[in-house]
């Protein structure tokens, strides 16, 4: 068995280098998408365990780019990144299925410990206030 695939979608350049950095040193496979179009031509090609998914992006949105990737594997391990202004969003990403996100700017070592979580068993590490239901509740 190969290396986890964390595939993931932001279109701050600086966000991507980092996680590509952080997540390869942590011995997993780490496929970059500068968008939603980009990442659902990608999703084509490769089977990720976890996808890190920017909501605000230019484009094809974080929104439409989850509502796509939900249609073609229902059951796929989704983390929305996002800013506390956009509850909005995160209300509409529960709808869809997200039980985590995590808001920016990020720890870097919390992100870690959660997508860690989803690989290892399906449900995300770290502490309640990562889950988007906290999220919303808490506006």
């Amino acid at each position: 068995m190969g290396k986890p695939l964390i595939l993931v979608v932001d279109d701050q350049v600086g966000i991507r280098r980092l996680l590509y950095e952080a997540f390869g040193d942590d011995g997993f496979e780490v496929e970059l998408a500068s968008g939603g179009a980009e990442a659902l031509r990608k999703l084509g090609q490769c089977s990720p365990q976890v996808v890190l998914l920017d909501l605000r992006m230019p484009g094809v949105s974080g929104l439409d780019t989850l509502k796509e990737l939900r249609s073609r594997q229902p059951g796929l391990n989704v983390i929305i990144m996002t800013a506390y202004g956009e509850m909005d969003l995160v209300r509409e990403a529960r709808r869809l299925g997200v039980d985590w996100c995590i808001t920016k700017p990020f720890d870097l070592v919390e992100l870690r410990y959660m997508v860690k979580g989803v690989i290892a068993g399906g449900t995300a590490g770290g502490t309640a206030e990562h889950a988007c239901a906290g999220l919303v509740a808490a506006t």
